[in-house]
Order: C-alpha cells, then sequence, then structure tokens
C-alpha cells in the first residue's frame, strides 16, 4: 500500500527519516574536483543573471534523460547506464558508476541540466492548474 507524504523541506522530516537519509553518506557522495576555467564558464553558464540567453541554449541543447548515480566503487568506476525518464515508472531504470571525483562541468552539463530543465517545466503555467505556476 502507498502512503504519500508532501515534503516542502528538509524540516519535514522526521528524526529516523533524517538518520536514514545520512545513514550511508559515503555510498551517495561524489567527489567533485576543479578541473580548469572551463567548470568556471559551466558554473556561470549555470547561475549567472547576465548569462540567461546562454542558459536557454544549454537547456534547448540538452538531451532529456535522467541518469541515477550510486557510490564509485573503483573496480566499476566508468560503466554507464542512461535512461529515457520517459519510460520512468517510478521505480529506478538504471545506475551510473562514476569516478569518485568528477568535475564541475561534467555535473552541470550532465545532471543540473535536468533539475533546470525539469525547474522550467514546473514554473510554466497549465491549464489544469488555473494558468499558475505550480
Amino acid at each position: 500500500m502507498w502512503k504519500v507524504k508532501y515534503y516542502k523541506g528538509l524540516g519535514t522530516s522526521t528524526a529516523d527519516e533524517g538518520r536514514r537519509y545520512f545513514r550511508d553518506l559515503d555510498k551517495h557522495r561524489v567527489d567533485m574536483h576543479w578541473d580548469n576555467d572551463a567548470d568556471d564558464d559551466r558554473l556561470s553558464l549555470a547561475f549567472a543573471k547576465d548569462r540567461a540567453a546562454d542558459r536557454k541554449g544549454w537547456l534547448l541543447a540538452s538531451k532529456d534523460a535522467w541518469t541515477a548515480y550510486e557510490a564509485s566503487d573503483p573496480s566499476t568506476a566508468g560503466l554507464l547506464e542512461e535512461h529515457d525518464h520517459t519510460q520512468d515508472t517510478g521505480t529506478r531504470l538504471g545506475t551510473k558508476q562514476v569516478p569518485a571525483i568528477t568535475s564541475y562541468s561534467s555535473f552541470v552539463d550532465e545532471e543540473l541540466v535536468h533539475f533546470s530543465l525539469a525547474d522550467v517545466r514546473r514554473s510554466i503555467p497549465s491549464a489544469v492548474d488555473g494558468m499558475k505556476p505550480s
């Protein structure tokens, strides 16, 4: 049986849920490193107010697929499985083993772009919700 709970933020979580979230932190952590000036450019693209036009192009050029990450295992680093989120049935379709260290550019172009696309979709008014952003 399903139980639905609305989470507005971490404050909604119980103490037991908080302990569960952070129990396997090392398993879910991806270490990041600064590669070069390209990382600076990608972060600027994603967040700088004066780069809105560039951001639009970045979003339009992205492929609309998601990747689930699992903690690195040096013996399996580099194994990839990417999945089209439209086939998602509410379960995790696959995982991507990531190296222990990844660049900010990779994060921005491979992950943050999907968050940004979802944010845009949530912000577009719909007739279903009375043309109000959700």
